[in-house]
């Protein structure tokens, strides 16, 4: 086995070329527009089509009319009621409402209104328990209040007398 030279060609053929890497390097960067060889995002305006038809996006409601003020006599019931009988001043109502949500009271008398705006707009008596009805308004809003069922009870009935043992004569 002999040992011979390489040639001159072959050795610059294994090296690479100063021409070649030169040639890369200007490529990758006129490649841009701006000179800088990273890439840019695109505007997110461009994805708006696609998201409003995506099957993946959650159902929103439709903005539907505002809300109306809440309701001032949502959580109200009669709690008592009377009449007063006064020869001067005639007959005068008493109301007391409660609550449901906090369990806090407030009496209306007359048809004066209390420190928040509720007053007495009339009373639908009736001769059964828990079947009048009180029709109060606080401000433009009206509502018509009634005794909570739950609260009231029935009088216990009446029980037959139990019959004499008649015993065998």
């Amino acid at each position: 086995m002999t040992c011979r030279p390489i040639a001159t060609s072959q050795r610059v053929a294994e090296r690479p070329s100063l021409l070649g890497i030169f040639l890369f390097l200007t490529s990758v960067l006129c490649a841009s527009a701006d000179g800088s060889p990273e890439p840019h995002a695109f505007p997110p305006s461009r994805y708006d089509i696609m998201i409003a038809s995506s099957p993946f996006a959650l159902a929103t409601r439709a903005a539907g009319p505002a809300p109306d003020a809440p309701n001032p006599f949502a959580d109200l019931v009669v709690a008592t009621l009377a009449q007063i009988n006064d020869p001067v001043t005639g007959a005068r109502d008493i109301v007391t409402i409660r609550s449901r949500a906090d369990q806090s009271t407030f009496t209306l008398e007359g048809n004066e209104p209390n420190h928040d705006g509720f007053q007495i707009a009339r009373i639908d008596w009736s001769d059964r328990v828990g079947e009048t009805k009180v029709v109060i308004k606080k401000g433009a809003q009206i509502g018509t209040l009634e005794f909570d069922k739950s609260g009231i009870v029935a009088p216990p009935a009446r029980q037959k007398a139990p019959l004499p043992v008649r015993r065998g004569r």
